[in-house]
């Protein structure tokens, strides 16, 4: 990931199974260790975007979504803040999962 307005990042996601869900997007807004917005979209592994359908995910999903992640101290501790914009609604409960399960991943490796 280029950590700076106007940069992209690449990223693969493996499933339980193995398979790999590739995504892409361009940093909107950076402020260090306070906020960062993206762009979000399907890709290919070379970094072209592709539909959700390719991917076998069910309903409407726009080309391109926006991933806002915000931080703040809260007790002594680092709070984070995610709103990820333009997900179905039939993909709601199962994107809350994921992104459960990548910062419980985050949480084992950082401490």
């Amino acid at each position: 990931m280029e950590a700076r307005v106007g940069g992209k990042y690449l990223s693969c996601m493996r499933g339980p199974d193995g398979k790999e869900y590739w995504s892409t997007g361009v940093v909107k807004e950076f402020i260090p260790e306070k906020k960062l917005v993206v762009t979000d979209s399907f890709s290919d592994a070379e970094g072209n975007k592709i539909p959700a359908s390719d991917y076998g995910m069910p309903g409407n999903w726009p080309q391109e979504l926006l991933i806002h992640f915000e931080l703040e101290e809260a007790d002594g501790a680092t709070k984070l803040k995610l709103l990820h914009e333009g997900i179905p609604d039939e993909m709601h409960d199962e994107c809350i999962k994921g992104w459960n399960e990548s910062f419980d991943k985050l949480e084992e490796n950082i401490r």
